[in-house]
């Protein structure tokens, strides 16, 4: 099975997970936390995932799945435990579905995430080794820590002041940037503008 990674913009898409168990909550985290719009049905849920969802301010309908609700929505996640309401849902699905029984069946699957602000990571075994994804995202979030996520938004800001102006954009990179301050971060980049300024002069 071929697969085309691919990020979606989780402001404009419609998500239904349908299931209350450790697989759902675990992927209803995962969007969240990308800023997924998500809906909840489920008749039974983990006490943590329905805290979650109150908390979350998540809507939720305890009750069981009604032909033809998955349509209404871009990406759909059947995470029940029986598989013949799982392919109902594929069936009424007019985008992108994920199994979680049966990952194959589906057309898309939802990968292992790392994600630091606009820096985001997946990993993917094209469903061979869910374990293993989950051990290289371990590794992954230990090597790139939290200010990875200012790092990106100081890249961002660089990308727009000094736009077509290759060598700071390139300078930036440097891993020197990652764990300064913000402060220090525009204090070495000055700095080399500054010095690129004079070479040029």
């Amino acid at each position: 099975m071929g697969q085309i990674p691919i990020y979606l913009n989780s402001e404009q898409i419609r998500i239904l997970i349908v299931g209350g168990g450790k697989i759902a909550y675990r992927k209803c985290r995962t969007l969240v936390e990308a800023g997924g719009q998500v809906t909840v049905i489920a008749q039974q849920l983990l006490p943590e995932f329905e805290h979650y969802l109150t908390e979350q301010q998540i809507p939720l309908h305890k009750r069981l799945y009604e032909l033809g609700e998955a349509a209404q929505y871009e990406l759909v996640i059947a995470a029940t435990n029986q598989t013949t309401v799982n392919e109902q849902i594929q069936q009424d699905s007019q985008a992108i579905i994920c199994r979680v029984d049966d990952a194959k069946k589906g057309n898309g699957v939802l990968p292992a995430v790392v994600q630091r602000g606009d820096f985001v990571l997946s990993i993917g075994t094209n469903s061979a080794s869910p374990i293993f994804s989950r051990k290289i995202k371990k590794q992954l979030s230990q090597q790139f820590d939290a200010h990875y996520e200012s790092y990106i938004a100081f890249l961002q800001h660089v990308r727009v002041q000094y736009k077509g102006q290759k060598e700071v954009l390139e300078e930036v990179t440097n891993e020197i940037y990652v764990h300064m301050t913000d402060e220090e971060r525009n204090e070495t980049l000055q700095q080399f503008v500054n010095n690129l300024f004079e070479e040029r002069n």
